[in-house]
């Protein structure tokens, strides 16, 4: 089985959206803003600060990495 890792550092947009099964499992959703910093190119183009919104959705054990979400 492959596993894919990314590290996203941001801020969030909204408190965690928790929703928790019957069999106590839980899913928590989070709204992270991430932002690249204006730069200017080695040709002289200058390139504007850029936020992207990324949709996060945590299972199970994964779920106490969200501060306020004991799992």
């Amino acid at each position: 089985m492959a596993v894919n890792r990314a590290t996203l550092l941001g801020h969030t947009g909204a408190d965690p959206k928790v929703h928790v099964f019957d069999t106590g499992d839980k899913v928590v959703q989070i709204s992270l803003a991430t932002t690249v910093p204006e730069f200017t190119t080695k040709d002289g183009h200058k390139v504007p600060e850029r936020t992207e919104w990324h949709n996060v959705v945590l299972y199970r054990g994964a779920c106490r990495y969200c501060g306020k979400v004991r799992a």
